[in-house]
Order: C-alpha cells, then structure tokens, then sequence
C-alpha cells in the first residue's frame, strides 16, 4: 500500500490521508484483488502497525460477509491457508502484544469462514483451530501459545455470538442454518471442545485471562450443549473452586457467569429443581453468599455477578413452575424451595450498591407473580418473609445523602431509574399482601413522624413517599378510601391525621417538603371528609395549617425553585379539592396568591414564580373566586381586580414592543434572531398576559356560568383590549398564539356573544395583510361554527370569501417559494389545504353547505374547481377523503335550484369519481386511499340516489366512451350503481378500478 494510505489507518491521520485510506478501502473491499492483498498481509505478517492490520481482516470481513459466494474455489482455499498460516505465527510469537480490537476482528472473520465453510468443505474446521493451539508445550506459563489458546477461545466466542446469539434478528434462513451448523457440532466435535475447556481449567500454568475466557465460553454453550458433557463432578469441582477467594477477580467474576449459564439452562421441571439444590449446595460450601453485603470497590464486580446468579436461579426456578404440570408435586416443591432460598437473594438486593439490587429485581417480581398465583396464606412464616422484603424494597427507596437534587446527573438519572422498577415491586407487594403492607407501612410512618427531627432526611422522604404510593398500589376506589368501616380506610386516616399535625411539612430539606405536599395532594379528599367530622376551630385549624404551609416559605414561597414551582401545581389542585371547605378562606388565598402573580417585561423584577407556574395561580384564584359563594356584585369586583393587572398596561406594552421590533429592525440578523430582543420579551408578556386570563376563565361551568356570575362584561372588555395584538405585524406567532388560546376559551364561556367579535377579528387580520394568520385561526372558526351551527350563517357569510382568498394567497405564495424545491415547503402546501378543506368540511357537516352556495357565481365556481383539484390531483389521501365528503354533504344537504345541483354533479362531482381513483397516484394497495375510493363510492351512490337516471345516461353517454368500456362492463357497473347496497357497491368498485388500472 501507498505510505499515504497506510498513514491514513493510524489516528493521527491528517484529512487528505484518512480521505485516501477510504478510497482504498472502498476500492479493494468488493475485488478480488482486496483478497489477495489482505490475506497475504496477514499470511505474511508484512505489518507492524496494528491499524493497517485492522484494516485487512476489515477487507476479510467484508470479502466473507458479502462476496464469498462470489468468490472462486482458489481464493477461498486461500483464505483458509492464510487464516491457518496466520495462527500458527501468531501462537508461535513471544511477545504479541497485539490489542484487544484486532483479535477480536480477526476471531470475527474466523467465525464467518467458520459459518461459510463448516457444513460442506472445511468439516474439521474447530479440530483443526485446536490442532494448531495445541502443540505439546502448549499452556506452560510464558509459552508463546498461550496466544494461540486466547486466539482459540477468542474464536469460539464469536462462533457463539454469530450463530447462537438471540440478542440479533435473524432470518428464518439463516436460522435454520444455524440450527444446522449446531446439530453438526454436537456429532462432529463439541466432545473435543469439551475436552479442551476441560484441559484449560485444570492446567495450573493456564494464565487467569484464558481461565476467564474459558469460564465464559463455557457459560455460554452450556445452553445448547448436553449438559452432562460440563455437569459433572469433575467439571463442576473446578468450576466452584474458582469461585474462592485465592483466584483473581476476573477469574471469580468468568466463574459466575459460568454457573448462571448453567443454572439458567432449560430443563425439565424436575430436573430443574435438583440442578438447583445441587448448584445452590455448592455455593453454600464455597461460603460465597457471605459475602452479600460486601460493596467495596474491588470486589463489587464479582458481588454484581454473584448477585445475578442467585437470581437466575431463582428465576429459572419459578420459571419452570409454570411449566410443571399444575397442583403436583413438582409445582409445590419449587414453591418451597424458592421461599427458602429467597432471605439470601434478599441479602443481596439491600446491598449498599445499587448495581447488586437491580440484578435480584427481576427475580423478585417474578416470586410476587409466583406467589400471587400459589396462595401465600398456605405457608407458615410468609408474613415474615413478606415484611422483610417490602423492608428491604423501602430501604432502596431512599434517596442516597449524596444523591444531588439540584443538578441531577449520570448517577441520579440512574437511580431514577432504578426506582422504576422498586415501584413496581412495591406495587405487586401491596397487591399480594395489602393488610400487610398497610400496617407496616402505618407503624413505619409513625415511629419516623414522631422522630423526624432527629433521623436524616431520607428516611423521613421515604417513609412519606411510600405513603403516597399506597394510592398507585391499593385497590380501594379513592372515593371509599378514608372509610370507618376497613383497615385501609381507618390507617389511611390516621397516617393522613398524623402527617398533617406532624409539622415535618417544616422540615428544613426541601425534598422532604415536596413529597410532603404530593402526598396531601393525593390524598386531599380526606380534608372534606375529616372537616365534616370535625367542629369548626378543629376543622379552620386543619384546612389553614395545611393552606399556610402552601403559601409562605415552606412551598410557594420557598427559596427552592423546584418546591415553587410544583407546589404552584399541587396548590391548585388542592384547592380545585376542597372546594367550599376553603370558602371562609378565600379572600386571604387571594390577597398572598395575588403578592406572587408578576406581570412585566422587566427582567429585573423579582419573580418567585415563572409565567407556566403563574398560569396555575390565576387557574386557582379564578377558581377560589367563582366558586366562594360571593354575592354577585362581590364576585365581579373581584374578577375585575384579577383581570384589571392583565389588561391596564396591555396597550403600553403593546407600543413598547413595536418600538423596540422597529429599532431591531436596522439590526435584525444581530438581534431579531435572537430569544431574548426586547420586543421578543415584551411580545412573551402580552402572551401570558392572554394565557393567565384564559386560565381564569376555567373555573366557570355549566353550573356557575360566566354570565351568570355577571362576569361576561368583564372578559368581553378583555376581548376589546386583546383585539390590538392583530393590528401588530411583529412576532405574531407569539401574540396570536395567545389570542386564540383566549378566543377558544370564550367560544366556551361566553356563548354567541363571542360571535359580533369574529368579522372583526378576520378584518384586523385583513387589512394588516396577514394572511397566514388567517389560516391560523382557522381552527378556531371550526369550533365557532360547530358549537352555533344554528346562529353562525351571517358571521361566516360575511367572511367566507375573505379566509378562502387568504387561503389563496398563502398557497400561491408557498408554491413559489416551493419552485426551489425542498420537503419543508411541500409539507407547508399540504398543511394549508388541509386547514382549507377542514374548513369547508365544518360548513358541510353543520349543514352550512349554503354559506357556499351563497356567494356570488364566480366565488362558488372557485370553490367547487378546488374541490375537484383536491379530489383529483391532490396524493394527500386524508385530504382528498375530506374533499369526497365534502361533496356528498353538499349533494345530500342541498336544499337550492335543483337543475344547479345536477350541473354541479354533471360537470364536476360525478367526472371526479372516475378521474381520481384512475390518476396513477391513487394507490389501490393503500389502506388510507381504499377509504378515499369508499368515499366517492357514497358521493356517486347519492348522486344517483338525487337525480336517478339521467345519471346513468350521462356516464353512458359522457364519461364511459373516455375510458374505451365494453358493452359488458358499462352494464355491469350501471346495474351495480342501481342495485347494489353501499357496502357491495364499494367492493365492486374497488375491483373495477383495480381492473382498469391493471390493463
């Protein structure tokens, strides 16, 4: 190779040189040449440099993974030569120092050849790998062929993972080959593979990482091997004894990994039982369980392994379970033998790692199944068992005292996590045992509230949280779970009792105030019902202790932001609860609530709360106001005095924007990009401004309507001020957003007082030439016409024209700038027209087809073209779904000049029902375009349904002679449009069409 090519491999390769080793590669990977070259290199050792190495077994790997069918008899026997040659120099060097990636790549290629060649022309392939490792002097302590016994397990392994390995989809092909490769195995050679391994292990001068290797190598073809070839004394005696503590920690962490393969091979029920008390036997003498707890740095490696094993063996056990035959004997004995193994896997899951835990989680949800379906109550001591391991379970709840809640990183995402699956645990144990788990959980609560001044943080976190999970993992409705008349409603209210007089909502870490309010959150229906029994002190004592924690420093007021700003949304959740038992309170919630709502452009000003949460607040306070059983005159004063923030600067701020987004204008790649220009800010206050006075309105409803609270007036004179933000042509996206956001929420409150507002709104947008703000609010016009069908005729008369012709001039503008091309531009198209077309669909289906039919000849001539286009031309097959509808609402709803419908129908509707669905974009084999097609099929149907037969004398006469029919299929068709239901004619239909464009 070229010295630029072979500087190119290294690392340190400059441009030019990586971009010519690329070339090279490219060139020589898919030649025969590339063979030739690569495995003479390597027959050869021409190298030094470990790259260019790596680089030829790449050509190799890419030469048999993708051209050896290709390849002539000559190159692939000198393949295999090369491969021969090159293990035998490699197993003969005394100083291979060759890194891990390069003999991992070329025990890969072995492994390939190996797939290629070992059923039919390399059949002692595996006999001759060992022949070559196994020299007489082969493992002496520093003999060169140690290499070759790393290279030789090395090339197993890969075997293992090209043929065996299920973590990979393979085809059925391939599978079956494999399955194929691994009977042939097992006649031709895995008894002197066996023996080898065998040989390995016992050799005293095997280095510890061929022992590893070995180890694992075992582990992994225990699982398709016979596995009285490894289960045996004299195998299983070396195996356990390199679990003790005289090996290396890689050789006790591969032994493990041995075992668990062995532990989780499937077997027959029975079998699988004995195999285990054996293992589990073993492991006992080998004193390897005391070490649970151990969680030091150096051996935590081997605890994880350990900790697997357990595991598998556990779960491999109550696997087979499920297995045996139900209600024998087999099925009891597992049972008691997964229960009497259970307390030490328990050992392992409360190790201080949390790596060691996460291996048993598996196992122990699976026991939790087991169990549910085995019944616990028929042994003795399951509720010790039990209770020890929710113990266990809450005490890998807690939260570490490093943990870092301000900057979560790796390690917190992590144990997040990992708390998943804890809660999960948690859940099926409540599941299994609620009483159980409700009286611990009780007693636990209340020794850690008694003391929660004196214990660490994350005890009293987690004892609360596991409090606030019980509501996730109880079958008990929320409505009956504060009932006298069970356990769980009667230690469910005495847990509640004591949080709440507990004071530890005063608790100095503010995640332990946090899950404090979650959990009053959660259970906040036990205030209505605790205050109904309680007298008034006790019940004001209660409701404003609990208020007064949400409000002053221990939650809203909190110098935590994240405490802040949940506690916004626990609050308004809370007080949406209790409802009239905070009445008495109202107007002290809104005076502290109002000190924290800020409304202003000014980055300087002190915020506790960001905009999000404030929308909350003013949820909240519109809610406390409409629902406090105020007079009316008292309500809208204090509506007013909500909104009245909101609205008396809007037009300042408004006019400061546009100064601002003027003087930006001089700059504006400097600043009008950017998030944070002034007028970008200034546009974000008006937004919210919009949004916390829509959230207001959320509290009105069916029962306390806007109008009835006399609080119409009051948003309407919002509406009047909002209405400025669509005569600005500066970050509308902003300001409109908020506007509609506000016009949605009136459609709702205000009823059709809301409908005056909407010609004015499409003029401001009109005459500000902002048309694709137009197309924005379309949306919003669908839900008007939806919600007053019966009233909305003249509004949206009067403006119909206006939004098509925006449509128009938004389409005709995307279009052009489409003639550069791009996807980005052509989704734009497809978006316009479908706000377009569901725009005419909310007319059609509210029978306001006449809006259309209204307007002058030429405007509804315009707007019947574009229905034919989006029918017929149009790929976008949900649109043209809408279009079809479209004109069968207009053909059934018509109720005009019935010599204009025919018209319609003759010269564009009917034409449209052959056109479409024979365009060559119409995808017959498309399941979305198979309901456009049953859509024409309805519109042809009630057509001819309307106008009978001067329908089918038009097709005879017009549309049959274009598309060259047989007498035969004209009849066939115009007997099926007559006879045939809807459901038969669709059918017909689709094969008709099918034909046509088939011929």
């Amino acid at each position: 190779m070229e010295p630029d090519v072979i500087h190119g491999l290294g690392p340190g390769a400059d441009n030019n040189s990586r971009n010519k080793a690329y070339e090279y590669f490219e060139k020589v990977k898919s030649s025969d040449h590339g063979v030739q070259i690569s495995a003479t290199a390597l027959a050869n050792d021409s190298y030094r440099d470990d790259y260019v190495n790596f680089f030829m077994w790449q050509i190799l790997e890419h030469q048999v993974t993708h051209r050896y069918f290709e390849l002539s008899d000559n190159l692939k026997n000198g393949i295999r030569s090369a491969l021969i040659t090159w293990l035998q120099n490699y197993s003969k060097k005394t100083d291979a120092s060759v890194p891990l990636f390069v003999k991992n790549k070329a025990a890969q290629v072995f492994a390939l050849i190996f797939i290629e060649e070992y059923l039919n022309s390399w059949v002692t392939f595996p006999q001759d790998i060992l022949k070559i490792v196994t020299a007489p002097d082969l493992i002496a302590a520093n003999s060169s062929k140690s290499n070759g016994i790393d290279m030789y397990l090395r090339i197993l392994k890969s075997i293992d993972t090209e043929v065996v390995d299920r973590s990979f989809e393979k085809s059925p092909e391939f599978q079956s080959r494999c399955q194929n490769i691994k009977d042939t195995m097992r006649d031709r050679c895995v008894q002197d593979l066996v023996e080898s391994w065998y040989y390995i292990l016992v050799n005293p001068n095997t280095n510890h990482q061929c022992l590893a290797l070995c180890l694992k190598i075992i582990g992994r073809y225990i699982d398709w091997i016979d596995m009285n070839l490894i289960v045996n004394e004299r195998f299983m005696v070396q195996i356990f004894n390199f679990l003790k503590s005289e090996h290396s920690s890689e050789v006790r962490e591969a032994a493990c990994e041995c075992v668990t393969g062995v532990a989780g091979k499937g077997m027959p029920p029975q079998d699988k039982l004995s195999l285990v008390a054996n293992l589990w036997q073993a492991l006992e003498d080998c004193s390897v369980f005391q070490h649970a707890a151990v969680s030091d740095e150096e051996h935590i490696e081997w605890i994880i392994k350990l900790s697997g094993l357990v595991s598998t063996m556990l779960s491999s056990l109550i696997l087979s379970h499920a297995k045996a035959e139900k209600g024998s004997d087999v099925q009891t004995h597992i049972v008691e033998s997964v229960r009497a193994k259970m307390p030490v896997l328990l050992q392992f899951f409360v190790n201080d790692d949390d790596d060691v835990s996460m291996q048993c989680v598996e196992a122990i949800r699976s026991f939790l199944e087991l169990e549910k379906k085995a019944g616990k109550a028929s042994a003795d001591g399951m509720d010790e068992l039990l209770k020890q391991m929710l113990y266990a379970i809450i005490s890998k709840l807690k939260y570490d005292m490093e943990y870092n809640f301000d900057n979560e990183g790796e390690d917190e995402a992590d144990f997040d996590e990992f708390l998943k699956s804890l809660k999960v645990l948690f859940e099926n144990l409540a599941f299994l045992s609620p009483d159980l788990v409700m009286t611990t959980i009780g007693e636990m609560l209340a020794e850690t509230l008694n003391h929660w001044r004196n214990i660490p943080f994350n005890e009293v976190e987690v004892a609360i949280r596991v409090m606030y999970l019980l509501g996730e993992s109880l079958t008990t409705n929320f409505s009956t779970l504060f009932s006298t008349d069970n356990l769980v409603g009667s230690t469910m209210r005495e847990m509640m009792r004591q949080l709440v007089l507990s004071e530890v909502v005063s608790h100095t870490h503010a995640t332990v105030r946090q899950q404090y309010f979650e959990t009053i959150v959660r259970y906040d229906r036990y205030f209505p019902i605790a205050c109904h029994s309680l007298d008034e002190g006790e019940q004001a004592a209660l409701t404003v202790n609990t208020i007064q924690a949400f409000l002053d420093h221990r939650g809203l007021r909190s110098d935590n932001l994240q405490l802040r700003s949940r506690c916004s949304y626990l609050f308004s959740r809370f007080v949406k609860t209790l409802g009239k038992v905070l009445n008495p309170f109202a107007e002290e919630i809104l005076t502290q609530v109002g000190q924290l709502l800020v409304l202003s452009p000014d980055r300087n000003v002190e915020r506790l709360l960001s905009p999000n949460d404030q929308m909350f607040m003013y949820e909240l306070s519109g809610y406390v106001v409409v629902n406090a059983n105020l007079d009316q005159e008292r309500t809208v004063q204090l509506v007013t005095a909500l909104l009245r923030p909101l609205v008396q600067d809007f037009a300042e701020i408004l006019s400061q924007l546009v100064a601002h987004a003027e003087n930006e204008a001089g700059t504006e790649e400097a600043a009008m990009e950017k998030e944070t220009c002034l007028s970008r800010v200034y546009a974000n206050t008006l937004n919210y401004a919009m949004g916390y006075a829509s959230r207001t309105s959320k509290a009105f409803s069916t029962h306390k309507t806007m109008q009835a609270c006399g609080c119409g007036q009051v948003y309407r004179d919002a509406l009047n001020v909002f209405l400025s933000v669509l005569s600005v042509q500066y970050h509308t996206d902003i300001l409109h957003l908020g506007f509609r956001q506000y016009m949605h929420r009136m459609v709702t409150c205000l009823e059709d007082e809301v409908l005056p507002f909407i010609p004015h709104i499409v003029q401001n947008l009109v005459a500000n030439q902002q048309a694709n703000a137009l197309l924005e609010f379309i949306p919003f016009f669908n839900q008007v016409i939806s919600k007053f069908k019966k009233t909305i005729g003249p509004f949206i008369s009067e403006i119909f024209m206006i939004v098509v012709r925006a449509v128009f001039q938004v389409l005709n503008q995307q279009q052009n700038n489409n003639c550069n091309g791009g996807f980005h531009e052509d989704e734009e198209i497809r978006t316009t027209r479908r706000y377009y077309f569901n725009f005419l669909h909310a007319l059609v289906n509210n029978n306001l087809s006449g809006v259309m039919v209204g307007q002058n000849k030429d405007d509804f001539e315009q707007v019947l073209t574009t229905l034919v286009q989006g029918a017929t031309d149009f790929c976008d097959a949900i649109t043209r779904k809408i279009v079809f509808n479209i004109m069968l609402k207009i053909v059934e709803t018509w109720d005009c000049d019935e010599e204009l419908l025919w018209e319609i129908c003759r010269e564009k509707f009917l034409p449209c029902c052959f056109r479409a669905p024979l365009n060559p974009n119409f995808d017959l084999r498309d399941a979305q375009t198979i309901l456009v097609l049953y859509e024409s099929c309805s519109l042809m149907k009630s057509i001819f349904k309307k106008q009978g037969d001067k329908v089918e004398v038009f097709l005879r006469d017009f549309c049959f002679p274009t598309l060259n029919l047989t007498k035969d299929q004209i009849q066939e068709y115009c007997m099926a449009l007559r006879h045939a239901d809807n459901k038969a004619f669709k059918n017909y239909s689709k094969n008709f069409f099918g034909q046509m464009k088939g011929s």
